[in-house]
């Protein structure tokens, strides 16, 4: 992810496919569209080059030693602060395990706060997802199935849907119309629980 720009999955894919299927534009332009403020997070840009060395070492980022490090900097300093009514995230690959860890540093902010979890063909480890996503998550897998089939999961994982691809790294592009659609399904389940609570705060809901 990027903070200041979009992702690029894979060059191979913007090469041999479109910009589209290998960058998160397609993401941000469908969150916008639906009413999503979007924060994105590079969590992969951990190191930069030692000044003054001649041996090419790296330091790591301060907040950003690591992909979990650098999310939970992230949800510190801007998105619990932030307030918002109603959060989401889409996570792909190793972002699934990130997420995990999140759910587990940040357990009541995900129950109050988290209506939806996307994984596009996440690494996680089942036996370690928390209990307050499961039921608000999900997991779109490689498969040959058609796009969004149900198929088998562990009891303590997050529900397996078909990406409708086979291949690891066109999983989010291949799946996006069936997470936003989960996404909204829930967002209404996730305001009607809200309603019955209490009143309605009026905030955007936002996509990490």
């Amino acid at each position: 992810f990027k903070t200041n720009s979009f992702r690029v999955y894979t060059y191979s894919l913007i090469i041999n496919h479109s910009m589209e299927s290998g960058t998160q534009i397609p993401y941000i332009n469908k969150g916008r569209e639906l009413g999503y403020e979007v924060l994105l997070t590079n969590t992969n840009d951990n190191h930069r080059k030692a000044a003054g060395g001649g041996g090419g070492g790296t330091k790591g980022i301060k907040g950003s030693r690591n992909p979990t490090e650098h999310a939970v900097s992230v949800f510190e300093k801007y998105i619990i602060p932030s307030e918002p009514e109603a959060v989401a995230i889409v996570a792909h690959s190793y972002g699934g395990v990130v997420t995990v860890e999140l759910a587990q540093k940040f357990p009541q902010f995900f129950k109050e706060k988290v209506f939806a979890v996307g994984f596009t063909d996440s690494v996680h480890s089942g036996s370690l997802v928390p209990e307050v996503i499961i039921p608000i998550g999900r997991n779109w897998v490689t498969s040959k199935e058609p796009l969004d089939t149900p198929l088998t999961i562990s009891k303590r994982d997050l529900p397996r849907h078909s990406a409708g691809h086979i291949k690891h790294e066109m999983t989010s592009y291949s799946c996006m119309d069936a997470l936003f659609k989960f996404f909204e399904e829930r967002y209404e389940q996730f305001k009607s629980d809200s309603d019955s609570a209490g009143p309605d705060t009026k905030k955007p809901k936002s996509e990490l």
